[in-house]
């Protein structure tokens, strides 16, 4: 009996010590149409496959984007590659998934759009450096990290 306790203890010291990981992008370039919904251009769908390369093994299980068809294709060549269906968000909710992400701690990634990242960051309580996302800026990459108490961010370029 003394050792299943022991087993449980370690299990549940194990899994809530894990770091979750959350990826915050920006959609890749876009084009200029549809004017209301433009789609990636070259250029964004070979960042999109660059992100999935990138982020491949980085054992993501959950993944968030908005409703424009450019932050889909963001994402699509990584939820085909890992095999994670893609969940729509309203920016207005980020508060909601990060609480979400917080409860289940599974990686994910937030595709998002230049005016929502800062307050992503914000909302997760991640310490930036970078104060605006630059209308031409496509690679920045923000890796949060959820540890028990804070959230710590790696600032990267893809």
């Amino acid at each position: 009996m003394k050792y299943i306790f022991f087993i449980i203890l370690i299990l549940v010291a194990t899994t809530s010590c894990r770091v979750t990981h959350v990826y915050i992008v920006r959609h890749a370039e876009k084009g200029t149409e549809p004017k209301n919904n433009p789609t990636l251009t070259e250029q964004g769908f070979t960042r999109a496959n660059n992100l999935a390369t990138l982020l491949q093994s980085k054992k993501i299980k959950t993944i968030y984007v908005t409703k424009t068809t450019r932050t889909q294709q963001t994402v699509e060549p990584l939820s085909k590659l890992i095999d994670v269906p893609i969940q729509f968000y309203n920016p207005d909710s980020v508060s909601k998934i990060f609480s979400l992400i917080k409860l289940n701690r599974k990686n994910t990634i937030i595709v998002g759009h230049s005016n929502t990242i800062i307050p992503m960051l914000d909302v997760i309580g991640a310490k930036h450096s970078i104060k605006i996302v630059a209308d031409d800026a496509y690679d920045n990459l923000f890796d949060v990290s959820l540890g028990i108490k804070k959230a710590t961010l790696k600032e990267l370029k893809y």
